[in-house]
């Protein structure tokens, strides 16, 4: 006798919880949610891609600093970052041009001990994370790589590295002490 009590009780806070979480998935769920006619993205509101269109854009691509920065661009598909994004070291575009491609700004140019220190970002120890396969980034070890290079160890990055096309000083000074030989 006892144990049906129980079990009544159970069943009946079963059912109020199904009720409740019934109001709330009412209540709180977008009238356009699912109803989009599609198979594949019911769990989708269809509103969510108007609401993404009005956002306003934050990145940019690499050829939309092509348009005012030629050198540099040119320079950087050419060289060995010419799959790293303008973006990850000068930061987002928008803060610099708008869509009527309107100086609005200006990004971060970094310099002296700054750049250093960007540089480093990628190329102080080991890089991990890379997919299979690909090339790993070339690292170097601060203040190793200095003391290697027998330079002083306040020796600022773009002393020998262009950077945008990093090794571009390096193999021309790698042919003229070729040369010499």
């Amino acid at each position: 006798m006892n144990k049906s009590r129980y079990l009544k009780r159970v069943i009946t806070i079963l059912i109020c919880i199904v009720i409740f979480s019934g109001i709330v998935f009412f209540v709180f769920t977008p009238s356009d949610f699912g109803n989009h006619g599609s198979v594949f993205y019911k769990y989708f509101r269809l509103s969510a891609i108007s609401e993404e269109t009005t956002r306003d854009i934050t990145h940019l691509t690499n050829s939309s600093c092509q348009k005012c920065h030629t050198v540099e661009y040119q320079m950087q598909i050419e060289g060995a970052h010419k799959s790293l994004s303008c973006e990850f070291c000068h930061g987002p575009g928008s803060k610099h041009i708008n869509l009527k491609e309107e100086l609005i700004g200006h990004l971060i140019v970094a310099k002296d001990k700054a750049l250093n220190d960007e540089c480093l970002r990628c190329h102080n120890g080991q890089v991990t994370g890379r997919e299979k396969g690909k090339k790993p980034i070339k690292t170097i070890i601060m203040p190793d790589h200095l003391k290697d290079k027998n330079v002083r160890l306040d020796h600022l990055c773009t002393q020998c590295h262009i950077v945008h096309q990093p090794l571009e000083n390096i193999k021309h000074m790698n042919k003229i002490f070729a040369r010499e030989d």
